[in-house]
């Protein structure tokens, strides 16, 4: 089973985010020894990221120039002592290759192919060595279509030696049917909302119950219970991922 959590503190703190520079050291440190305390076997990491999260970048480029003609060595090599780190605390990276609230990389995904693919082909053969499984971005539905899904994908499964699964807004895993696609990450949404949690705090477990069970069937792959709760430390959290690993999945990486 896996065994993670990425949202912290009203989803104010990601474990996604540990390779960016703005991420200060003192939460990245508590990231990952709070993932260890808890038992955590897995952690989930960007390795492009624009915008989300506040704008904490995950960008291999020289000189922070998106897609441009050269990569920071120095920074892919301060990115591979964090994972080495990781690795070492029993954390294997699940790394995710784009994610949402970032126009570059979307625009790049429509307009300049060649240039997405050149990097999924390097960053394939400089971190499959550590990696647990990969996904191809986080809630694709919302920013790309099928068709590029489909093509990125490929390139992505054909470089590496090691699972690549999708993730999508909340209920949806259609892309999860694509013929390279090993497994799905499944987004639950965050449960009702109130004046005290205007955006949610944890799905309720009916819902992870019959969500999970559904994708299960209709897909006939491995599902996993990625994203369910803002606040990944909680009981709630524990609660939601224990009931997806009862209906089925083959782990929880928002809290178990």
């Amino acid at each position: 089973m896996i065994l993670t959590n990425f949202l912290y503190k009203n989803a104010s703190i990601s474990s996604h985010t540990i390779l960016s520079k703005k991420m200060s050291a003192g939460d990245r440190d508590w990231v990952l020894r709070d993932l260890q305390a808890r038992g955590a076997n897995s952690i989930n990491v960007y390795l492009l990221n624009e915008g989300d999260y506040g704008g904490k970048a995950v960008c291999p480029y020289a000189g922070g120039r998106w897609f441009g003609p050269e990569l920071d060595m120095a920074e892919l090599a301060r990115w591979e002592s964090i994972i080495e780190c990781c690795i070492a605390m029993g954390l294997a990276p699940i790394f995710w290759t784009a994610a949402d609230d970032s126009k570059v990389i979307a625009s790049a995904w429509e307009n300049r192919k060649q240039d997405v693919a050149n990097i999924l082909m390097y960053l394939a053969g400089r971190f499959d060595k550590y990696a647990l499984a990969w996904c191809l971005g986080l809630e694709l539905n919302e920013w790309s279509n099928r068709q590029d899904v489909d093509f990125f994908g490929s390139i992505l499964a054909a470089s590496v030696s090691h699972p690549v699964g999708v993730h999508q807004t909340t209920g949806r895993w259609d892309y999860a049917s694509l013929p390279w696609c090993y497994f799905v990450m499944l987004q639950y949404g965050f449960g009702a909302k109130s004046k005290k949690y205007p955006k949610g705090h944890t799905a309720d477990l009916g819902t992870i119950s019959s969500m999970t069970q559904r994708a299960i069937r209709e897909l006939g792959k491995p599902v996993v219970a990625c994203e369910y709760s803002r606040f990944g430390e909680s009981s709630q959290a524990s609660a939601a991922g224990r009931q997806a690993m009862a209906s089925g999945a083959v782990g929880a990486c928002n809290g178990w």
